[in-house]
């Protein structure tokens, strides 16, 4: 037996099929601006990187310290900006691509970063000598990490939000970078010049958020509106 022809379905289908394609996706709006100090910047110290001759050799000038880093008209660089209050029904799928934290140079590259709960987390020794990586978080497991090769890596997944671990060398004590760990994606890390900026955010009210390694934490309001960029600035 032929199966009935379905072409008298058609014309039911339409509206339905129609009307699904022409919802649009919500307008979505972004928040920008910078991170500044105010006041007198205090001179940054040197590190001290005689007692490891490899090190050393990899810098020919001084090296600062960069625990506190302001430019150019009070921009404070390697802070961590993060937004609270978004909706869950609006956080995309988690990436697989890794965050990568290199040792490079004998330094930590870069020096804040964020991962989202269940990303990867890659840390790579780029160093033609030993590295340990030391983490301290409180709400994830601890973990130290040996590196004796250039080109190890080694790979990490964090499943509490935590924001600002530690993370040292016992070997070469200058070393610092600091972690933190969130469940959304609307975050960033400011630049030289304290600039961010975070997009794809739904319309509504938010509590922006900075850390800062030395100078603590801020908050601010912030109102996203659909198909805008909402500018602020938050200072030390």
């Amino acid at each position: 037996m032929r199966s009935a022809p379905i072409a008298w379905l058609l014309p039911l289908l339409v509206p339905f099929l129609a009307g699904g394609c022409d919802q649009p996706p919500p307008a979505l709006g972004s928040v920008s601006g910078r991170v500044i100090f105010e006041g007198e910047v205090p001179e940054p110290g040197t590190l001290d990187l005689s007692t490891v001759p490899v090190c050393a050799s990899l810098h020919p000038a001084a090296v600062q310290e960069r625990s506190l880093v302001v430019g150019t008209g009070g921009g404070l660089a390697n802070a961590f900006v993060s937004l609270r209050g978004l909706p869950a029904e609006a956080l995309p799928p988690v990436s697989q691509e890794p965050v990568v934290l290199t040792e490079r140079d004998c330094l930590f590259e870069p020096r804040v970063l964020g991962v989202r709960v269940g990303q990867p987390l890659v840390v790579r020794n780029a160093d033609p000598t030993y590295h340990d990586v030391v983490g301290e978080p409180q709400a994830n497991p601890g973990f130290d990490l040996s590196q004796p090769f250039e080109g190890m890596e080694s790979r990490l997944v964090f499943e509490q939000p935590e924001l600002m671990i530690p993370v040292r060398s016992e070997v070469h004590p200058w070393m610092r970078a600091w972690l933190c760990v969130v469940d959304h994606p609307a975050f960033a890390v400011t630049g030289e010049d304290g600039a961010f900026s975070i997009a794809d955010l739904p319309a509504g009210e938010y509590t922006l958020e900075v850390w800062h390694e030395e100078l603590g934490k801020r908050q601010t309001p912030v109102t996203v509106t659909a198909g805008q960029t909402a500018e602020t600035v938050v200072a030390f």
